[in-house]
């Protein structure tokens, strides 16, 4: 178990305390969605991101922006 010891949930999608692997695994789905959504395993995968409202997406998406440039500084 990874996550043992961990202070991030990954069950939380979004707050302080969400898992930041998490939030970049549902800001992949999103940005190659059209690719993903071809792959019937991948696509399966991808339908939990319409589970999600527009702005759960939004807030998604704009950590997973924040912690990318953090990781590329």
């Amino acid at each position: 178990d990874h996550c043992g010891g961990c202070e991030y949930l990954p069950t939380e999608r979004t707050g302080a305390r969400a898992c930041p692997f998490t939030v970049l695994n549902w800001d992949f789905f999103a940005r190659h969605r059209e690719r993903v959504r071809r792959d019937p395993r991948m696509a399966r995968a991808d339908a939990g991101r319409d589970r999600l409202d527009a702005l759960a997406v939004g807030v998604l998406r704009a950590r997973a922006s924040r912690l990318r440039a953090h990781f590329d500084a």
